[in-house]
């Protein structure tokens, strides 16, 4: 019966996250109190992962990464990394990516290169994108923080050794492994496409939005109403 209920519990989850546009952490939330509804956890157990130490530590380490990304020292550091030579400039971009990444989150990392990459002078984003991508990646494999995987991991080994991972346990491997990918980033990176997106490309999106039933607008086409 509990591997039914289970069962269920996560084909909802799964339809939530696809088929809704409800927040995933509403979603997660929601299927952890059915879990201790249904008895499937205890209250105990259920605090107890609420409070894991690794989600907190990546929670604060995103906080940190937020507040780092809004300080200058990206900016400059992108004008370093800038090379007439795509192999020089990728490489560049790969160490500091990879370096960064070991220590930081990622995904902020990523984030704020990427923009920084547009401005470019020498190179288009297409040539550059990827291998910051996978840098990052890379990099975050280098220590226990640089990946929520790694902490997670190790938040569980604690529980059950009493002990979890060092800083430095996964560096020794990932080193050779992320060095041996820059190589490989470095020395493929004319093989990437030079796609040159325009202006117009660039700005377009799309809005919904929702006309109140007592709206003045109910009735009228977009151009109607002036939208």
């Amino acid at each position: 019966m509990e591997e039914v209920t289970i069962g269920g519990i996560v084909s909802l989850l799964l339809i939530g996250l696809i088929f809704t546009r409800t927040s995933a952490s509403i979603l997660f939330l929601t299927a952890a109190l059915a879990c201790l509804f249904t008895g499937l956890v205890d209250m105990a157990s259920f605090w107890e992962k609420a409070t894991n130490e690794g989600v907190v530590t990546l929670i604060l380490l995103m906080l940190c990464a937020v507040a780092l990304e809004r300080l200058p020292w990206l900016g400059l550091l992108s004008r370093g990394l800038d090379s007439p030579n795509l192999h020089v400039a990728t490489s560049r971009l790969a160490i500091v990516a990879a370096s960064l990444s070991a220590v930081m989150n990622n995904t902020a990392i990523v984030a704020a290169l990427a923009h920084l990459l547009r401005r470019s002078s020498y190179h288009l984003p297409s040539q550059l994108l990827l291998p910051l991508s996978y840098a990052a990646i890379l990099g975050g494999t280098l220590t226990l923080i640089g990946t929520s995987t790694n902490l997670i991991v190790s938040s569980f080994l604690a529980d059950r050794r009493g002990h979890g991972f060092a800083f430095d346990d996964f560096f020794w491997v990932s080193a050779p492994v992320v060095l041996a990918a820059i190589v490989v980033l470095t020395g493929l990176s004319y093989r990437l496409p030079k796609r040159q997106v325009t202006e117009e490309a660039r700005n377009e999106y799309a809005l919904e939005a929702v006309v109140e039933p007592s709206g003045d607008l109910v009735g009228m086409s977009v151009r109607e109403a002036g939208l």
